[in-house]
């Protein structure tokens, strides 16, 4: 196995660990404080970390590795770590979804719907677009889970490449 998959692997999970909390960090406090300005923080949160950990990744890889195709090694390093945060980012969003599915069944719905219309009278709420936003509203926040995940894919890559070449040019100047 080469030193870039080695590398690579090593960091996948951490990479997926580090994409869910940063979208937690993200969401949260958009969800509770209606339009928080973290949210915005914790959608550059899971990027930044992404080039950090895949920096890491090309770190270990030039240490690994002493062949002229380093930087090859460090896209490999970068590329199979920034999978690890696409993965992150699917898994969070579809636990997100299931949950969703699964707590809101239909006589929970009603009986919020029902409650609505007792404080507003005049106001006609029917159950099935109540459903049909809700779905459009979590189908909306899935693509951006993995939008933040496609950016810290292609972070990744960058990370790889820098600590490759941070690395080699300080066994350069040390040497």
């Amino acid at each position: 196995m080469n030193a870039g998959t080695k590398a690579g692997l090593v960091f996948i999970l951490p990479q997926c660990i580090m994409v869910i909390f940063a979208t937690i960090l993200g969401f949260v406090p958009v969800l509770v404080a209606n339009g928080s300005p973290l949210g915005i923080i914790g959608c550059c949160c899971a990027p930044m970390g992404s080039l950090l950990l895949a920096g890491a990744a090309g770190y270990f890889t030039s240490n690994w590795h002493s062949g002229d195709d380093i930087n090859h090694q460090g896209l490999m390093a970068g590329l199979i770590s920034g999978v690890g945060a696409l993965i992150g980012a699917l898994i969070f969003w579809v636990v997100c979804g299931l949950l969703i599915a699964y707590f809101a069944n239909d006589a929970m719905l009603q009986d919020a719907l029902t409650q609505a219309q007792k404080m507003q009278p005049e106001t006609p709420l029917e159950f099935s677009s109540l459903k049909a936003v809700m779905g459009m509203v979590v189908f909306f926040m899935a693509g951006i889970g993995f939008i933040v995940g496609l950016l810290s894919l292609g972070f990744s890559l960058i990370g790889g490449l820098i600590g490759v070449n941070v690395t080699r040019s300080l066994q350069r100047r040390t040497a």
